[in-house]
């Protein structure tokens, strides 16, 4: 019995290395990700400001030649002014965007609400303290965990 509750915690050992590790790649992963998102956003700010510089092009050139040479010099040049700005606010749009991403704790919390406050982090209890409260039953341990209510010790005496 005793080399079966020494192996079953070296389990549990094992375990809770495992979920360590797991955890800590997942934060790596993270971060790889935002790095990615934000390089992500650079590259579509850059892109999207060509774009809509080069859509503009073709709609004075192509499209409505006449009428953008009808407009005067003075027109021209502050249609293509507010191009720029417009595609220079996009940009920095996206820009702000890649800022104002969700911080590490905000993340957490976030987790926890939708979790319901579960922390999938804890550590696995040990055997042991399964083995004494199993054999206490009527310890303060199970007094406050809620886990040994009638159905559950009505069930544990008929196996």
């Amino acid at each position: 019995m005793t080399t079966l509750v020494s192996a079953m915690a070296k389990s549990v050992e094992q375990i809770n290395r495992e979920l360590a590790a797991l955890e800590e790649q997942s934060q790596e992963l993270g971060q790889t990700l935002r790095s990615l998102y934000g390089n992500y956003l650079a590259e579509l700010g850059q892109v999207t400001r060509q774009q809509l510089t080069s859509v503009c092009y073709q709609l004075c050139t192509q499209l409505y030649p006449e009428s953008f040479l009808k407009l005067s010099y003075r027109g021209r040049d502050r249609l293509q002014r507010q191009i720029r700005q417009c595609s220079q606010a996009l940009q920095e749009r996206l820009e702000l965007e890649q800022l104002f991403q969700p911080d590490e704790s905000e993340l957490e919390a976030l987790e926890a609400s939708l979790v319901g406050g579960l922390h999938f982090t804890r550590e696995i209890e040990p055997l042991e303290n399964l083995s004494e409260r199993c054999s206490n039953p009527s310890g303060p341990e199970l007094a406050g965990s809620g886990s040994a209510g009638p159905d559950h010790a009505a069930s544990s005496h008929s196996g």
